[in-house]
């Protein structure tokens, strides 16, 4: 990699010292491709995480990063695990598919279903956010960005970590283990973890379990439709329970490595589905739980009973999610090979009368050739497949949808005289759609049944350019500028309203952007800035269709818009034992010529101005005892959850803080409050208020050797 001082920074605690500070400006590396490669070799605009920065502000899964990296949205909505993920404009879709994701996650080079978006960070050595297009540089066809994890990696010395927190929201548990089986050769790690919620809306249906004497009562618990539960129990409960397991084979200076991974996430509870009226939203309480009163038979989470209106029933949602992944690795002097096949099974249920399981079946093969250059300059190369497979009646096994996707990608960084480099990319795609069969609905009541139309096919070529040029004025500053197509996959709509409704086209992008890395001060500031335009055609979005009972979800294609703005980050270190960030975006993401409904409006989950600042203080050291103080605050500009601007959520900012004991950088103790001033917003608001977490104090107790 390139000598000198870098363009982007990472504050990290010191070891302790009276005469140390406990904040400096690292050296930062990106591991997007599976190699490092530092901030300098690197044309894009991005921003990286310790998991030191992480824990001191208390962020433990990835639904939360949207507190630490700015201008990224991430909104739980009424599934589990799913999130509605958005940046710089340009958002995952509502709808639970597993094949097209507008932000991609990795997880130590495997790319994870994107439909399952929230996970905890166990045992993250860091994360990081590449925003743009991102096809040329990792397999997945990622057009706004992706989020890479990296873990700690296993060697000789044998490691174990444990915390324990409770609060007023509720209560986790971790557990890491390292060690060698065999040193120098045979490693093994393990992480587990335990996430019980305790919830904050209160039941006040007056309806104790399925023992209450009230006749109507007994023949839904007969009929399996109301969920036993205790009176005036908190109805938004969950118990998660999560862990993975790795068996890596490293011979000790042979640059070889093979690595079996497994992981398994279990989730069972109720928060998920539980949408709220104007009333049950002010009064954290549900009296008389109907959804929504303008569509009847849309049934979400507590819904008067049809066959016996005095009484309601429960929805409960079950997630279990399992991952086999086997990584083959070789390192040479300059060079690394990798393959990383995996396979993924989720199992998806909303218990509910009418729905059967939806579970997803994806395989994924991804093989990257990395070159790093002496002069700074780099090679990727790299071949990737998926094939995902989604059953929506399991029981029946009726409706099928499969996605296979081939992706060739290659990038290729030049260094040129007088400081200028190049950097020119290309990928291929071919993506290939298929159902078992269509069904359309018919407008009017649920009791019409759906009509078989067509069972098509559908496929896609897709060639994506990428090209950019930077400038490194000194060692403290760089800038570059790009330019690069992208495309989101065409596809078949399994439920549509109508015929033309059966296939949507791709959307496509033209990405541009200019941007700096700088490092200011001799190292007690870092500053990186980058200004971008992005215009869409054949833009996608996803709304509901009427009258589908159970409710069902359409793709379409809107016409064009646009996304531009600007986004900056700062660190500062301004003494010994201070620390500062602070990130925000400012834009305008709009629909251009679109249909009347749509023109001028904002796509959802895409506000026009956000920003993150933290401080980080040590306010006291003694030995090898340090007490920190962090204050976090993020906030959001107007909000909007749909593509026509009918449901929105006004700007709100979120304040946490916490206070930390490090003893010898082992034992770490905190108090920590978050949403301090207990501001209510809505995470979701499609059908109904789907409440973010109100406040919540907590302890938590960890130990690390």
């Amino acid at each position: 990699m390139p000598e000198g001082k870098v363009f982007s920074q990472s504050l990290d605690s010191l070891p302790s010292s009276s005469l140390e500070k406990t904040y400096r400006l690292d050296t930062q590396t990106v591991n997007a491709n599976a190699y490092e490669l530092s901030l300098g070799e690197i044309n894009a605009s991005w921003v990286k995480k310790s998991s030191k920065e992480l824990q001191n502000m208390r962020i433990q899964n990835t639904k939360d990063l949207n507190k630490a990296f700015p201008g990224l949205v991430l909104r739980q909505t009424d599934h589990a695990g799913s999130i509605m993920a958005s940046i710089r404009g340009i958002a995952n879709d509502y709808y639970r598919d597993s094949s097209n994701p507008s932000i991609a996650i990795y997880v130590d080079g495997i790319p994870q279903d994107p439909s399952l978006f929230a996970q905890e960070l166990l045992d993250a050595a860091s994360v990081e956010l590449i925003r743009g297009p991102q096809g040329t540089f990792v397999g997945q066809n990622a057009i706004g960005g992706v989020i890479n994890i990296i873990t700690n990696t296993a060697n000789n010395e044998s490691s174990f970590y444990t915390s324990l927190q409770d609060s007023v929201l509720d209560s986790k548990a971790y557990l890491s283990i390292s060690t060698p089986l065999f040193k120098n050769y045979l490693y093994i790690r393990g992480n587990f973890a335990y996430n019980h919620r305790k919830g904050t809306i209160k039941d006040d249906s007056h309806i104790a379990s399925c023992s209450d004497t009230d006749p109507n009562a007994l023949k839904a618990c007969q009929e399996g439709l109301l969920t036993s539960h205790k009176y005036n129990e908190n109805l938004d409960i969950s118990d998660n329970y999560l862990g993975n397991a790795s068996l890596i084979f490293a011979p000790l200076n042979t640059g070889f490595s093979a690595t079996f991974k497994y992981a398994a996430d279990i989730y069972n509870g109720h928060g998920n589905n539980l949408g709220l009226n104007d009333e049950e939203r002010a009064n954290l309480k549900v009296t008389n739980p109907i959804f929504i009163k303008n569509e009847p038979y849309h049934a979400y989470y507590g819904v008067r009973d049809r066959k016996y209106p005095d009484i309601f029933w429960y929805i409960s949602d079950t997630l279990s999610t399992q991952t086999y992944a086997f990584k083959l690795e070789q390192i040479f002097k300059n060079i690394k090979i990798a393959n990383i096949l995996s396979y993924q099974q989720s199992d998806y249920a909303e218990l509910l009368p009418s729905r059967d399981p939806t579970i997803g079946d994806i395989w994924m093969d991804e093989f990257r050739f990395i070159a790093d250059y002496k002069s700074g300059g780099y090679s990727v190369f790299g071949v990737f497949f998926q094939d995902a497979l989604t059953t929506y009646n399991a029981s029946s096994a009726k409706d099928k949808k499969r996605v296979s996707s081939l992706g060739i990608f290659s990038e290729h960084k030049i260094v040129l005289p007088f400081h200028f480099d190049i950097t020119l990319g290309a990928r291929y795609s071919y993506d290939a759609s298929t159902v078992s069969q269509i069904w359309r609905w018919t407008q009017g009541l649920p009791s019409n049944a759906p009509t078989k139309i067509s069972t098509p096919n559908k496929d896609n070529h897709n060639f994506t350019p990428k090209i950019a040029i930077g400038y490194t004025i000194n060692d403290d500053l760089k800038l570059y500028a790009s330019y690069q197509l992208a495309y989101k996959r065409g596809g078949i709509n399994l439920y549509p309203r109508i015929k033309e409704d059966i296939v949507y086209r791709p959307e496509r992008y033209h990405s541009s952007e200019i941007g700096l890395h700088s490092s200011l001060l001799d190292g007690e500031i870092a500053l990186n800035a980058a200004i971008y335009y992005i215009y869409i055609s054949n833009k996608q979005d996803t709304e509901p269709i009427p009258f589908s009972s159970p409710p069902q979800n359409r793709v379409s294609n809107s016409g064009t818009a646009s996304s531009k703005g600007i986004e900056l980050s700062l660190i500062v270190a301004p003494f010994q034992d201070l620390k500062i960030s602070f990130g925000g975006t400012y834009g305008q993401s709009r629909y251009l010529n679109a249909n009347a409904k749509l023109k001028g409006k904002t796509p959802a989950f895409s506000p026009d101005f956000s920003f993150v600042a933290n401080l980080d203080y040590n306010f006291y050291r003694k030995n090898n005892l340090k007490i920190f103080a962090n204050i976090n605050e993020a906030f959001f500009s107007k909000i909007f959850f749909d593509p026509y601007n009918t449901k929105e959520q006004e700007g709100y900012g979120i304040l946490d803080a916490n206070l930390r004991l490090e003893y010898d950088k082992n034992l770490i103790f905190s108090l920590y409050a978050q949403n301090i001033l207990n501001q209510k917003y809505d995470n979701h608001n499609y059908w109904a208020h789907f409440l973010g977490d109100v406040r919540n104090i907590g302890l938590s107790l960890s130990y690390r050797f």
